[in-house]
């Protein structure tokens, strides 16, 4: 990736090439006849398209392309075509790569010239030819025709006037026809017939005879018949030419019609790099089958027990499967098939199944048959592969070389064992007894020569000699070993077998042994029948299954809690705006610091302005300032709109009151509209008023 500018860390590819190369690698060059640029030719990544376009005479996507006839050397650039439609001297059509007719005339400079569609002469004939194209000779008759004598017609023309082109055409040998019958004069190889238009593919170097087709040299591998015409068998490589019986298979194959495989596990012929075996009965032609097969065809496996010398070695003879690196342990004879005794040390043996070779395993003796069993009361059922002694002792109860005799119950020591000679304890024979005899008297702490499994545990640290088991726990254990704990008695245990408490549970667990636990959500619970007593803080109902409000404000200690039965708020209080004994209904919203009573809603500090009534559920009336009342809608604190008067504020002014404005009376605090008077201007002005203006108070005309 020399030739990388770029490329992708990842796909391992070129995304940008240095100038002048393509491809996924940058390996491949750009066309020598792209347009250079800056020196450089440069070229479309993936495909090689010349960037800058082609040179003169040249087309195609990387200019590979020559169109060299086209006159000013200019052509399409993807077809080719020339796009003036003009050619140089000696060519015609769209490409200028047909040639002018032989015979055209020439123009004053001596070159020939045709139409660039048709390829007609542009300037005539020359002498002894006519027609569009001059193909057409002229009779020997003719005065100026150089043919002036009969003699045979030029190569690949017949006729009287040789004027027309032999019917076979390249096909006939040396491009020769007969004159009068346009019969080629012998065929180029791979044809036959008359004008040598029928084909001998099948043929030897492509020789077949003129009239008949039949191949001269016989016929190519694969095919039969007087003209080779037939395909032998599809497996065949070569058949009789009469009949078409396989005489050679394909590779691989064999059989009458090659209609079987050779075996895969053939090891082909040294040099080749393909399987071989004899056509009549698939035997490997080298001899020779892969490691793990053998017969003649290879076709047999190996006995898997053979012994291997590495995977490229041969495991048995090809001819009868005898194993040639001996067997797998466990296995004997030529071919490994038949299994060694089980009770063959190490499963070996030799010539026989019971002819064992490493000894005998470890629970059979009497080698090399290694046929008997050890005695069942040796430890492990193992002995000597002699004599059977037993190796590692007897059972507990037996004694003797072979463990065959019983030990005395009376005589033994306490672990039931006795002397394996002579069948009784000898621990009792010491001048101090061993802690084995049974009549000896064991330390505190201990049974036998063995601390008391219990320890310290155990009451006193004394347990049964025999048992091991505690003489008595001490508090809070019980068992045989006071092994186990009893933590969640409140007042110890009653027995040690059982560790039933004494008394009642600690918090959180039931049972006579206090061992199960309360419901998840309850602190205590009654002992026997496990029913929760004292639910956890936060929580109540028969099972504590359910939450206090977490709107009953705090006890003291910073704890909400309720009632287990009902979820009553132990403070007795809920956080502003809620109420009821479990604080789950709102205060009104219009209650004042949104504080209401804790059993009736009632809102203790009044209500916001704008409303009134116990829950402060009413609505001031507008016509209120700042609508703005005390116990009814209608009982202003700051007095009246503007607009309205009365003891309830809902007599609006007289229509007269100059911008409708008057005090709690009615009085027209800003006066009249002109033509009324009196206090609540509701008077009309004296007819003598002229311009409707008057007195206030008594309506006359007002003085000056």
């Amino acid at each position: 990736m020399a030739n990388c500018a770029q490329c992708d860390r990842y796909q391992f590819t070129c995304t940008v090439c240095k100038p002048g190369f393509w491809g996924p690698k940058c390996q491949f060059l750009c066309g020598v006849n792209c347009v250079e640029f800056g020196g450089a030719r440069y070229c479309n990544i993936s495909d090689g398209t010349c960037r800058d376009g082609c040179m003169p005479t040249y087309f195609k996507h990387d200019c590979s392309g020559s169109c060299p006839n086209c006159a000013n050397n200019v052509c399409h650039r993807t077809t080719g075509t020339c796009l003036d439609p003009i050619c140089d001297s000696g060519f015609f059509g769209e490409t200028c790569y047909q040639s002018c007719p032989a015979n055209c005339g020439l123009d004053p400079n001596g070159l020939a010239y045709c139409d660039f569609t048709s390829g007609d002469c542009t300037y005539g004939c020359r002498d002894g030819y006519y027609g569009a194209k001059c193909t057409l000779g002229c009779s020997q008759f003719c005065k100026r025709s150089p043919a002036n004598t009969e003699k045979a017609c030029n190569v690949g023309k017949f006729g009287t006037f040789c004027n027309e082109d032999c019917p076979g055409g390249v096909q006939c040998r040396n491009l020769t026809c007969n004159r009068y019958t346009s019969t080629c004069i012998g065929c180029v190889v791979l044809k036959w017939g008359d004008i040598c238009n029928r084909t001998c593919p099948n043929c030897v170097n492509g020789l077949c005879e003129q009239s008949t087709g039949f191949c001269q040299l016989g016929c190519v591998n694969g095919y039969y018949g007087d003209n080779c015409n037939y395909r032998c068998g599809d497996r065949c490589t070569v058949c009789n030419r009469v009949n078409g019986t396989c005489d050679v298979c394909n590779v691989s194959t064999f059989g009458d019609t090659c209609q079987r495989n050779c075996s895969g596990n053939c090891v082909s012929d040294p040099g080749q790099s393909f399987i071989t075996c004899a056509k009549e009965n698939g035997d490997c032609t080298s001899g020779v089958c892969k490691p793990g097969f053998f017969s003649p065809h290879c076709a047999l496996t190996c006995s898997p027990t053979c012994a291997e010398r590495g995977p490229d070695m041969q495991v048995c003879k090809i001819d009868t499967g005898d194993c040639l690196h001996g067997c797998d342990d466990g296995f004997y004879n030529p071919t490994c098939a038949h299994p060694c005794s089980n009770t063959c040390r190490n499963k070996r043996c030799v010539n026989a199944g019971n002819n064992c070779v490493d000894g005998c395993v470890a629970e059979y003796y009497n080698f090399p048959t290694c046929d008997t069993p050890c005695n069942s009361n040796c430890v492990n059922s193992t002995c000597d592969d002699i004599g059977g002694a037993c190796s590692y002792g007897c059972r507990v109860g037996y004694y003797g070389n072979q463990c065959q005799l019983t030990c005395l119950l009376n005589n033994t020591c306490v672990n039931n064992t006795c002397d394996r000679t002579l069948g009784y304890c000898r621990e009792c024979d010491l001048p101090k007894p061993g802690f084995q005899c049974r009549e000896a008297a064991c330390d505190v702490g201990f049974y036998g020569n063995t601390p008391c499994p219990g320890g310290s545990n155990c009451s006193g640290s004394t347990c049964e000699r025999y048992t091991a088991r505690c003489k008595g726990c001490i508090s809070g254990r019980y068992g045989d070993h006071c092994e186990r704990t009893c933590s969640n008695c409140a007042s110890g245990v009653r027995d040690q077998t059982f560790g039933v408490c004494q008394g009642a549970c600690v918090d959180g667990y039931f049972g006579k042994k206090c061992d199960t636990r309360c419901g998840n959500r309850c602190t205590r619970c009654a002992q026997f029948t496990g029913a929760c007593l004292v639910c956890n803080v936060g929580a109540h109902g028969t099972s504590c299954e359910f939450n206090c409000s977490n709107q009953c404000l705090p006890l003291s200690s910073g704890i909400i809690s309720c009632n287990k039965v009902n979820g009553y708020c132990d403070s007795g209080a809920c956080v502003p705006g809620l109420y009821r004994p479990t604080c789950t209904s709102s205060c009104s919203s219009n209650c004042k610091d949104d504080v209401c009573e804790l059993q009736s809603g009632n809102c203790t500090n009044g209500c916001n302005v704008g409303w009134f009534g116990r829950f402060c559920d009413g609505t001031c009336s507008a016509n209120c300032v700042n609508r703005n009342c005390l116990g009814s809608a209608d009982s202003c604190l700051e007095g009246c709109v503007p607009e309205m008067y009365g003891p309830q504020c809902n007599i609006p002014c007289n229509s007269n009151c100059s911008t409708g404005v008057c005090n709690i009376t009615g009085y027209c605090t800003r006066g009249c509209l002109p033509g009324w008077n009196g206090d609540m201007c509701d008077r009309m002005c004296n007819a003598t008023c002229t311009d409707g203006r008057c007195s206030r108070t008594l309506g006359l005309v007002p003085p000056d």
